[in-house]
């Protein structure tokens, strides 16, 4: 049976960003790229599984299943460094364009707009790879979180900041 939950969402996000935001979002701290490879590894095999039902949706073959699934996390690792880069860019473009911003901290760990920009840029990134319904289910997780909703299909550029965003 397909097996889909609003749960596995949170836990996407919330792993991703622990890697992401090391310090801010998990207790991580990363001494080497080794270690940071390995978080990474993990986080891919429990998103494989996050995706599984997806990749079931688009074809019921199983082998098709897992084809689907591999080209998912390829796509996903390959894009993670330019969203990493993008995410910092907009703390960046929050931090100069906010004159009550006292650091970048404050940013990442207590702006709605950014927390909801950088679920974005994930869930625009599955959405883009053609993943069903999982996609909106990141950006419904952001809004609950935050009050912005932003679909998925959005394409947002780079330095991206907004300020007060609760009802966009």
């Amino acid at each position: 049976p397909l097996y889909i939950n609003q749960r596995a969402a949170k836990l996407f996000v919330e792993e991703l960003f622990g890697i992401l935001f090391a310090g801010f979002y998990s207790d991580r701290s990363f001494d080497s790229l080794v270690s940071i490879s390995d978080a990474f590894a993990i986080f891919f095999l429990k998103a494989k599984e996050h995706l599984r039902p997806y990749a079931k949706l688009q074809n019921a073959n199983k082998s098709s299943e897992e084809q689907i699934l591999e080209q998912y996390i390829q796509k996903i690792e390959g894009a993670i460094p330019n969203i990493y880069d993008l995410l910092w860019l907009d703390a960046e473009a929050a931090f100069n364009g906010d004159p009550a911003a006292e650091s970048m901290e404050e940013i990442i760990l207590a702006y709605s707009g950014f927390y909801a920009i950088s679920v974005h840029r994930i869930s625009h990134l599955l959405h883009s790879l053609g993943i069903p319904i999982f996609p909106r289910m990141l950006s419904r997780y952001a809004h609950e979180k935050t009050g912005i909703d932003i679909h998925p299909g959005a394409t947002i550029g780079s330095n991206f900041f907004m300020d007060h965003g609760t009802g966009i």
